[in-house]
């Protein structure tokens, strides 16, 4: 996609997701508010593309003129569009043809859902976005309006009601499931006194109780043979040994080269992020023994990266650049 965007519209295209270790993350996210946050200038926003995944809708401030997003959820939708059009200071700035605020939502008229979201959010809820949503939306006025008749209005329309049950079903599966790890329950090795017990890492047990596609976070660091090192932009690409690990500095620094993988290696059907878990744990454990003495590091996972900053987990080719983040593609043999 980026390639298409800096090829038929414009080289100046930024790039922000959730797949960027920490610093590199926040460096990310401080050019970005510069470039369109409340005091970024017209110079900074001119001919300005902004590609980015759901960390966009979260706490940031930031304006854009017009905004083209997938459909989802309408609460999110209306995080969403709660960035276009922020701060009049900006108004005098905008290209005559955004004077007005737009939002574009890709699949609000289409009969199928995009398979991404379909995963993620569940058809029923995605239905009664697009039933409910109209063709003007007035912020701030009209978000609790909107918001209680896709999840309160329970009666699903007709041609919903398969939805409704999926619903409802994957609604009380969750339910289900997070009962079992309630700390005032402690009758059986589902709960979290009997995670304690059998040792499951905190890796799992997190993977057990998260809702939809799951999470995992990882340490990212670099192995040539048996030595480790940090990013070549990170701490000076530093080597890292056992003694450093005495250091709190150190380990602090080393706790901060986190970032989430991919949701397809993340998904619990077939048992996928188990699998993920596992080989990421078996492809580092003897070269972080030491790791578990730090109150920092201590069962975390780390993935490691050969010297051209690639690795395979659970047949996919992994790749860390500082502008893209974290990118994938499936391993064809």
């Amino acid at each position: 996609m980026l390639d298409i965007l800096r090829e038929k519209i414009t080289d100046n295209v930024f790039l922000y997701h959730a797949q960027y270790i920490f610093p590199d993350r926040m460096d990310k996210e401080e050019k970005l508010i510069k470039k369109v946050g409340k005091d970024s200038t017209e110079k900074e926003r001119s001919g300005l593309v902004v590609v980015g995944s759901q960390v966009l809708e979260q706490s940031l401030d930031l304006d854009f003129d017009l905004l083209i997003t997938d459909l989802c959820p309408m609460d999110l939708l209306l995080q969403r569009i709660g960035r276009l059009h922020r701060h009049e200071k900006h108004d005098s700035m905008r290209p005559e043809s955004v004077k007005a605020a737009r939002c574009l939502v890709l699949g609000a008229d289409v009969p199928e859902f995009e398979e991404g979201a379909k995963t993620i959010y569940g058809e029923w809820l995605l239905a009664r976005t697009k039933d409910f949503l109209p063709e003007k939306v007035m912020i701030p006025d009209d978000i609790s309006v909107l918001v209680q008749k896709v999840y309160r209005e329970l009666k699903p329309i007709e041609r919903e009601q398969e939805y409704y049950e999926e619903y409802c079903r994957v609604k009380k599966s969750k339910e289900n499931r997070a009962g079992g790890f309630l700390l005032n329950k402690a009758k059986s090795k589902r709960d979290i006194h009997g995670l304690l017990d059998a040792g499951i890492t905190d890796a799992n047990a997190e993977a057990s109780v998260r809702d939809g596609i799951s999470s995992i976070e990882v340490i990212v660091m670099i192995r040539n043979k048996d030595e480790i090192f940090f990013l070549p932009w990170q701490n000076g690409g530093a080597k890292v040994s056992d003694a450093d690990i005495l250091e709190t500095s150190i380990c602090r620094k080393i706790a901060e080269q986190k970032l989430r993988l991919p949701s397809v290696l993340c998904q619990k059907y077939n048992n996928i992020i188990m699998h993920t878990i596992e080989e990421i744990e078996n492809q580092s454990r003897e070269y972080i023994s030491s790791w578990q003495s730090s109150h920092w590091l201590r069962g975390e996972l780390v993935l490691f990266l050969n010297k051209n900053l690639e690795c395979m987990v659970n047949g996919y080719h992994l790749y860390y650049n500082k502008d893209i983040g974290l990118s994938y593609e499936k391993d064809v043999e």
